[in-house]
């Protein structure tokens, strides 16, 4: 199925974007693939597909996928050996300041700034742009030895409500992210 999704303001129309599946745990049986689409108006299709034959609902603004700009000039038809060596020498790692919404300090030579970015690029999966992105893993237990102590109890530091509130907004987030 073929459908259409909204993008948010920063893709501007007539932009070249990687859409790439971002299924929330309530939609788990929704399959799709990264492709390259042409934005307009702020929209651009996207194909799904629903391998178990299941009714799913989709909602008015459900999250699908997650929208990465793309540089037009280096994409190339793969049709002759000329565009394939043009291919190769593309920087594949251009993108990954706007990705990551990080800006590399300006004092670095073109080596360091280049050797940073294939860095970051390569490890992108460790690096979270925001608490979307943070997990949790099951592989190790940590547990901090106080001997014989017994445990520390203390009253919560004191908050104005403006702080309390910012407080429970994150604790909030991270209980739906289960973190």
């Amino acid at each position: 199925m073929i459908i259409p999704v909204r993008l948010s303001v920063r893709h501007r129309s007539n932009s070249t974007v990687i859409l790439e599946p971002n299924f929330s745990n309530d939609i788990k049986n929704l399959v799709g693939s990264k492709v390259i689409v042409n934005v307009q108006n702020g929209k651009a299709l996207y194909r799904i597909l629903n391998p178990t034959g299941l009714n799913i609902t989709l909602y008015r603004n459900k999250k699908v996928a997650k929208a990465f700009e793309v540089d037009k000039n280096g994409i190339f038809a793969l049709n002759d050996n000329n565009s394939k060596e043009k291919c190769i020498k593309v920087n594949k790692y251009q993108n990954v300041e706007k990705e990551l919404g990080i800006k590399i300090n300006e004092n670095l030579n073109a080596n360091q700034r280049k050797q940073l970015t294939e860095l970051l690029s390569r490890n992108r999966n460790v690096f979270a742009k925001d608490i979307t992105e943070l997990g949790k893993t099951s592989y190790h237990y940590h547990r901090i030895d106080t001997g014989n102590a017994p445990p520390v109890q203390s009253m919560p530091y004191r908050q104005t409500p403006q702080m309390r509130q910012e407080t429970e907004k994150h604790i909030d987030i991270m209980l739906k992210m289960t973190l």
